[in-house]
């Protein structure tokens, strides 16, 4: 892996991306084998390297699992709960075999105590991520809720039309 065309690790030079990833730890995952687990304790940040993984989280209610994505390295891993300390939300399973290079929560706590420049560049880079992902995620409520309302004015139009008195 070109850890330099990594968007998480955009702006770092060579050096501070080594001394990233001697920080973390090159993991192997067969087919069907799960990174993390929905409502286990969040210890991780996974950087997915190679490979696909399928992200799901536990219906409300019960029933099957929902998928929310299939992603695709390179892409980060647990990330919104590093930030949040809470468990995880989503299951993420290997579709194919993949590699990440993980790194503890406690790693990287310790890394910016220390103030190292090149996990405070990591970490900016990753909140970005976030962010342009939760941006993404309002455009797509946006729609959606444009989507109900354009169906439940129409279908309004429709049922007045049909009750109102013939005119004329």
């Amino acid at each position: 892996m070109d850890y330099a065309t990594y968007p998480a690790f955009a702006g770092l030079t060579a050096q501070q991306i080594d001394r990233v990833v001697r920080a973390g730890q090159t993991l192997e995952f067969a087919a069907g084998e799960h990174l993390l687990e929905a409502g286990q304790a969040s210890t991780h940040l996974h950087f997915l390297t190679a490979g696909q993984v399928r992200v799901t989280v536990p219906p409300v209610g019960g029933g099957d699992p929902q998928q929310l994505a299939l992603a695709q390295a390179p892409c980060v891993i647990g990330e919104i709960e590093l930030f949040t300390g809470e468990p995880y939300l989503a299951t993420v399973e290997t579709v194919e075999t993949c590699a990440t290079l993980s790194m503890s929560y406690d790693t990287l706590r310790g890394l910016l105590s220390a103030e190292d420049i090149a996990i405070l560049k990591m970490m900016f880079n990753v909140a970005r991520l976030i962010g342009q992902r939760l941006s993404d995620m309002d455009r797509t409520a946006v729609e959606l809720l444009q989507q109900r309302y354009d169906g439940a004015q129409s279908l309004k139009d429709s049922m007045f039309r049909e009750w109102a008195p013939a005119e004329g």
